[in-house]
């Protein structure tokens, strides 16, 4: 039997060896931008056609602890961040008693009875409020001024129309009118405090504010006076007076949040009504990029302006739709309490 063979072959060294060929660069610089481009794609299909997106804002719904009279705390049994429960008590006071209360803004030799007091203390602070707002108008003023100068040089280059300084020069005259009126007004609450103040003067100062010692020692010594219950769990968010200060009619003592009303307070654009309802699911993104997810609760029949820290600046402000999302299990509520005050952005899927 007769095998085939095979003649053998010894490439030497004087043959060309093959060529390497080089890589297809501009293949994969051409892939690269493909997918770029459908990435780009598939995330505005995602934002303008899939999903409404909103701003939210993380809170706690507020109670404020108030008092329908005068009085002096005499000690603070709780610290900003405790925790309370209904029944607890929140601070020691004395009520209101005519001479037994200072004020603030007790200047003379004199005191007055407790309702001319009162009057003096609500016509100061109208005055200081006059003073801000105569403040607030005037650097309001001050820069309709600065931008008339910069648009007039704008307008003589013939790079503003004329129409806008017509318009800033009205804003500056209803700006001049409107501090001279504040000024009328602030001149006769002056004057309506001096009238006060000439009222009913009996004892020196002296002796009003040895009274005053002896008396709110008496009453500290005799039992710190009585306590203020709280009515609710909560926390402690803020206080506001200190141990021994005077606290008027009406102004608030203590702030407590509700940890167990949590709520997001969103704002859409007008233009998402339709897929804004009662009951429906929505996407949440965090501060720190984690996601979860709430059911829309309450639905505002009026639209409102977004809060400062959702509005872009030189921007109109706008008037959105307003829902508030409620945690759908008490682990979200526990989750979103971390993020009190801190901005999230809310998604509904506009499919559904």
């Amino acid at each position: 039997m007769r095998l085939n063979r095979r003649q053998g072959y010894f490439r030497t060294s004087d043959e060309m060896l093959p060529e390497k060929r080089m890589k297809n660069w501009g293949k994969y610089i051409y892939f690269f931008f493909i997918w770029l481009i459908l990435i780009i794609a598939g995330y505005y299909l995602v934002n303008n056609f899939i999903y409404a997106e909103g701003n939210g804002q993380i809170i706690f719904d507020k109670l404020y602890i108030q008092h329908t009279r005068d009085l002096r705390v005499i000690n603070l049994l709780v610290k900003e961040g405790d925790q309370v429960k209904k029944q607890q008590a929140l601070f020691t006071y004395v009520e209101d008693y005519g001479e037994r209360f200072s004020t603030k803004y007790d200047a003379s030799a004199y005191y007055y009875s407790p309702e001319t007091e009162r009057e003096i203390a609500r016509a100061i602070q109208s005055i200081s409020l006059k003073e801000i707002e105569i403040k607030g108008h005037k650097e309001t003023l001050e820069k309709l001024k600065t931008d008339y100068q910069y648009l007039k040089k704008q307008a003589i280059l013939d790079a503003q129309l004329p129409g806008s300084l017509k318009v800033l020069q009205e804003n500056i005259r209803n700006s001049e009118a409107t501090i001279g009126k504040n000024y009328e007004e602030l001149k006769v609450l002056r004057d309506y405090l001096n009238r006060l103040k000439g009222i009913n003067s009996t004892t020196s100062l002296k002796n009003r504010q040895a009274e005053q010692a002896g008396e709110a020692a008496a009453a500290a010594i005799a039992g710190g006076g009585k306590e203020f219950i709280s009515m609710q769990d909560g926390v402690i968010a803020r206080i506001y007076p200190n141990n021994y200060e005077v606290v008027q009619k009406g102004d608030t003592i203590i702030e407590i949040y509700k940890p167990s009303e949590i709520t997001i307070k969103a704002f859409f654009e007008q233009k998402y009504i339709d897929y804004l309802r009662n009951g429906v699911e929505v996407m949440l993104q965090f501060p720190d990029g984690t996601r979860g997810k709430g059911v829309v609760k309450r639905y505002y029949l009026a639209t409102q302006p977004q809060p400062p820290e959702f509005q872009k600046r030189y921007e109109p402000v706008n008037r959105n739709i307003v829902v508030d999302i409620l945690p759908p299990t008490k682990e979200d509520a526990n989750k979103w309490e971390s993020f009190y005050k801190l901005s999230v952005k809310v998604f509904v899927n506009r499919l559904n």
